[in-house]
């Protein structure tokens, strides 16, 4: 069979006769490659309630939770959203009226760079935390309860 060529006659980079690859070490580096993945860390969120908790409450919790991921490796991805962008506000300045309904969409968008949704106690009786719980089991996501 011949070598295998563009519409100029030009061959394929990397293609051989029988289209086969000519790389030299192709399946050694895409060996590589998937082992450097999988030594790649998996990322968890943390879903916990935050109405009617004061914020030393939730810190404490969130804390918990983080030494609990972290210690089983993961890396935690941040979902509670402190920085002034975030403000009270700063969110109405944008003409946010929902800012609870801001901070679930933006929990959702980074519960999409996760394999893992961590729940705190008490999640399942707050809102946010049940449509987060709902996403995560829809979605596939590992479901872990603190």
């Amino acid at each position: 069979m011949p070598t295998q060529v563009d519409a100029k006659g030009v061959p394929f980079p990397g293609v051989g006769r029988g289209g086969r690859a000519t790389q030299v070490g192709s399946r050694e580096k895409g060996a590589q490659m998937m082992e450097e993945e999988m030594k790649a860390k998996k990322k968890a969120m943390i879903s916990q309630p935050m109405a009617g908790r004061t914020d030393v409450e939730i810190v404490e919790a969130r804390e918990k939770a983080v030494a609990e991921l972290e210690g089983m490796g993961y890396e935690v991805v941040n979902t509670l959203f402190t920085d002034e962008w975030y403000s009270d506000e700063a969110m109405e300045g944008r003409g946010v009226v929902q800012i609870p309904l801001c901070c679930l969409a933006k929990s959702l968008e980074n519960m999409s760079l996760c394999h893992v949704a961590y729940f705190c106690p008490g999640w399942e009786d707050a809102r946010g935390c049940k449509i987060e719980h709902a996403a995560a089991v829809a979605y596939r996501l590992e479901v872990m309860y603190g």
